[in-house]
């Protein structure tokens, strides 16, 4: 939505400080976009698509497109429809980089990778943090890729904002609840709670209220879900 490919039925947003829908060419220009469903030109090789793709962006780095072809190990001269997933999201990895945009959308940019893969990927996104000229912004279910990267974090269940926050407020102020058994709520009473003490913990008696089992028989139940508190 934010990059034009839906349509919002209400609100508004800004990418960047434009203003989504009304300067969508301005944002796609500024911005690079990895999508979950890793499709290109599959007759193309790596090095063919990176030629092609580099006429649209008069900001294209080659030398960023040989630095992270190196670092990334991509076969350049195989064609795409004959590589593997990994080698497949590394390509858009790489096309993404070539860019050289302000803003770095990834949509669960480790897809398809094995951990050593991912452990380039990840570690590449972080020289593009680290030289302070760009902003990554991505999606992920993986929780430890969001920690080795992330400075902010939102979580998101079933399209509702639940938590906004820097990594380190929610590492020391929320906690993990795990709740099992036959007394767990529906999905519409979960909440999430700060981390307080003892006599600052929420009211659990009332009917709105979470309802969490006695540690031992959360210990004997299979786990049904988790709270961050």
């Amino acid at each position: 939505m934010l990059l034009g490919l839906a349509r919002p039925t209400a609100g508004t947003a800004q990418v960047l400080g434009l203003e989504v829908g009304k300067q969508q060419a301005d944002i796609l220009q500024r911005t690079a976009f990895v999508s979950e469903r890793k499709v290109l030109y599959d007759y193309m090789t790596p090095h063919e698509l990176v030629r092609f793709t580099s006429g649209f962006y008069p900001r294209w780095s080659h030398a960023a497109v040989e630095k992270y072809a190196r670092i990334l190990d991509i076969p350049m001269k195989q064609k795409f429809g004959k590589l593997s997933n990994g080698n497949r999201t590394k390509v858009c990895v790489l096309l993404a980089l070539g860019q050289n945009a302000d803003l770095l959308v990834l949509d669960e940019p480790s897809t398809g990778l094995d951990p050593i893969m991912i452990d380039d990927v990840l570690r590449a996104l972080l020289d593009e943090q680290a030289a302070g000229e760009r902003t990554v912004f991505f999606s992920s279910h993986q929780l430890a890729e969001v920690e080795q990267i992330a400075d902010w974090v939102g979580i998101i269940d079933h399209g509702r904002l639940l938590l906004e926050a820097r990594l380190e407020d929610i590492k020391s102020d929320y906690r993990v609840v795990v709740a099992g058994g036959t007394g767990c709520l529906p999905r519409s009473r979960r909440r999430l709670f700060p981390r307080s003490p003892p006599e600052r913990l929420p009211d659990t008696s009332s009917p709105a209220a979470p309802r969490l089992l006695p540690a031992a028989c959360a210990k004997r139940a299979r786990p049904a879900w988790k709270f961050f508190r």
